[in-house]
């Protein structure tokens, strides 16, 4: 049974909301901004060119931004232990990412979150969280679309955590206009049995 904090959109697509508080948000909007961004990425499990467009980075671990880890920690396993019961072994290698679309047509084509291959070894990715950042006033375009049964547009929200397996297709449209801050985290775990 699914904690009340938590609303199920599709039996793939969970979020919740009040996380974080509104001090919280800046202040990990703060550490964001503060981290030097790179352009783009390839994905390394298929070899293939993502559409993406964007600044990404990760989110260093420290005694600043270590309430963001436990926060996100704690909401996805309670997320994974109420709904999906993955195996899983913890966060991606490199923790959180922050992920900034600030230029007109920033944007992610449609993708999944399966592998993560870092040369040595494969992580499979099996829950995906994104922390939306920015106040929906903000910025125009960035709708994020979810490939269930149809197409599943999530709601734009400040502080709002949506859940999603790494099995599942999914994007972010093109930005229009102004900026759109996310944090983003992955749990991994062994292969599907």
């Amino acid at each position: 049974m699914l904690d009340q904090k938590y609303t199920k959109l599709d039996d793939d697509v969970i979020f919740c909301e009040d996380v974080f508080t509104e001090e919280e948000l800046a202040k990990i909007n703060e550490l964001c901004e503060a981290v030097i961004s790179e352009k783009g990425f390839v994905d390394f499990a298929t070899g293939d060119n993502i559409t993406r467009k964007v600044e990404t980075s990760g989110f260093p671990r420290n005694a600043d931004s270590v309430f963001i880890y436990k926060k996100m920690a704690n909401v996805l396993k309670e997320v994974n232990e109420q709904h999906f019961n993955f195996d899983v072994d913890g966060f991606v290698e490199g923790g959180l990412f922050f992920v900034s679309y600030n230029q007109p047509s920033d944007s992610l084509g449609w993708h999944t979150d399966k592998i993560n291959y870092d040369g040595k070894r494969k992580d499979f990715v099996k829950l995906g969280a994104i922390l939306q950042l920015s106040d929906p006033s903000e910025y125009e375009g960035c709708d994020i679309e979810i490939m269930t049964d149809g197409i599943l547009n999530i709601k734009k929200q400040k502080g709002l955590i949506y859940f999603i397996p790494g099995y599942v297709s999914h994007q972010v449209t093109k930005l229009i206009s102004g900026k759109r801050n996310v944090v983003v985290a992955w749990l991994t775990g062994p292969r599907y049995k």
